[in-house]
């Protein structure tokens, strides 16, 4: 009798330590899916994060696209003007030699209109 008393002591004493066992195991599992959860969770925001990213990128792109377009724009404008400028020096020179000849011409003309009214031609 005794021999079977020792055997269901040792089969209770198994029995519990399983349960204990069983209990851990539950716990193991659960703290590793939520520690799968909470890894899953972390990437899903890491991708979210440089999908952000990637767009914040493609726009800062595009704006800079723009300001050099628009940079290039100034600079031909620039150009264009110191081109115009350099026009409008060689016409005003131009026009001031003409104002210079035609006043020239007047000038002798009417000093050679003096000399011929005083000489008498």
């Amino acid at each position: 009798m005794e021999a079977c008393k020792d055997v269901e002591q040792r089969i209770n004493i198994l029995e519990e330590k399983d349960k204990y066992n069983d209990e851990r195991f539950r716990a193991i599992e659960r703290t590793a899916r939520e520690n799968k959860k909470d890894s899953d969770d972390t990437t899903k925001r890491l991708y979210n994060t440089l999908e952000e990213i990637k767009k914040g990128q493609h726009t800062q792109e595009m704006t800079n696209l723009k300001m050099d377009y628009t940079l290039d724009s100034i600079n031909r404008e620039r150009q264009l003007d110191k081109e115009n400028k350099e026009q409008n020096k060689k016409e005003f020179r131009q026009l001031k030699w003409l104002i210079f000849g035609t006043v020239a011409t007047l000038f002798s003309s009417l000093i050679l209109a003096i000399i011929r009214s005083w000489l008498g031609i």
